[in-house]
């Protein structure tokens, strides 16, 4: 299965995750994620991972229509990550799911419903015009196997101040010439709002950090007072790592 790329954590979750879940670049600046994060029991996980492999089995046997791409942040928290075209689809997403285990549920759902603990679904919507992909293309497929991702709970009515220290940090990126990707997003339902999240992907953690380290130090002071001017108007933050889980994102294209 080709693997795709990461509504969050995030929602999360990523012009990236959008082009290889949907095989091309969306022509349209914003798009819209649903997140389904699971919690698994502590002593399923093997048999999870073993009911998540036989579940995409059947979905490309019967044509399921809705792609999905799955990470992990630990090994208990699992997040599907569904790209989709308008809040309708959301609906969609449920009814079609509702219709897949009218059929299959017994043999192929209840084997993955049997080790989660609980789920939570939340939406997300991702900021194309606020990405930063220094050569006009997204992270290859080998350099987003890991994604951190911060999220920045704001104070009531700075999400414009907010979006302008973005646009600056990325306009510094251009100006430096950083060559790590960049993205941004905003949650819409099933979080604490208002919540910006902004991510980046490496090839692993050790990768990302030493881009981070290289990054302060080529950015110098402007970036740290650009970060300083943002503090000013967060509440609080909060960060995720995730780890793509090779063999259970399920792509249709």
């Amino acid at each position: 299965m080709r693997k795709l790329i990461p509504m969050i954590i995030a929602l999360i979750v990523l012009e990236c995750i959008c082009i290889n879940a949907s095989g091309q670049r969306k022509k349209k600046n914003e798009q819209l994620y649903r997140v389904s994060t699971e919690v698994v029991k502590s002593d399923k996980i093997e048999q999870y991972i073993q009911a998540r492999t036989k579940l995409n089995s059947v979905l490309h046997e019967t044509g399921f229509p809705h792609p999905f791409i799955l990470w992990k942040s630990n090994d208990t928290i699992y997040h599907i990550w569904y790209p989709v075209k308008d809040l309708n689809e959301l609906n969609r997403i449920e009814k079609d799911w509702e219709a897949f285990a009218e059929r299959h549920g017994t043999d192929v759902l209840d084997p993955v419903h049997e080790c989660v603990e609980t789920r939570m679904d939340k939406v997300m919507l991702a900021y194309l015009q606020l990405a930063y992909e220094p050569d006009g293309r997204p992270s290859e497929e080998h350099e987003t196997n890991f994604c951190h991702m911060k999220q920045l709970y704001l104070k009531q009515g700075s999400e414009q101040a907010v979006k302008a220290h973005i646009n600056q940090i990325i306009e510094l990126f251009q100006s430096k010439g950083v060559e790590r990707n960049f993205y941004c997003g905003e949650g819409l339902l099933g979080m604490e709002i208002p919540v910006l999240i902004y991510w980046s992907f490496a090839k692993d953690e050790q990768n990302y950090l030493q881009q981070e380290a290289n990054i302060i130090e080529l950015m110098g002071d402007e970036y740290q007072e650009i970060h300083q001017e943002l503090s000013h108007h967060v509440r609080k933050t909060k960060s995720l790592d995730f780890h793509y889980v090779n063999g259970l994102s399920y792509n249709i294209y």
